[in-house]
């Protein structure tokens, strides 16, 4: 794997590689019986990821069959289109908020009206 995790096609091309590795039977069993050798395998065989984008890296492995590989994949694309200045930081960080918002609070606070 290469060292150079910059731009969201290369991130999620690790990131799927990751996760087809992490749910390998072998791979399930090892989580299971001997967690640190599994991290550590994963660690080994995917030090960029590790190394970049640590909290996503423990996501993955944590609980690989329930990644939400589609919320990364919209998270990505909001990236790409900072990236190449065709939204602010300001923008996407407002737009992903409201769409949280919407997604997770506004109901349990309509529920409790």
């Amino acid at each position: 794997m290469s060292d150079e995790l910059t731009s969201s096609e290369k991130i999620l091309i690790h990131v799927r590689s990751l996760l087809k590795f992490a749910k390998e039977e072998e791979n399930n069993k090892l989580r299971e019986e001997n967690k640190g050798e599994y991290i550590q395998k994963c660690g080994n065989n995917y030090k960029s990821l590790i190394t970049k984008y640590p909290s996503l890296f423990y996501k993955i492995i944590d609980d690989p069959e329930n990644f939400e590989i589609e919320r990364l994949i919209q998270m990505l694309n909001l990236k790409q289109k900072i990236d190449n200045k065709e939204i602010s930081h300001k923008n996407a960080s407002e737009d992903l908020g409201n769409k949280y918002y919407n997604e997770f609070v506004k109901s349990k606070i309509e529920k409790k009206d």
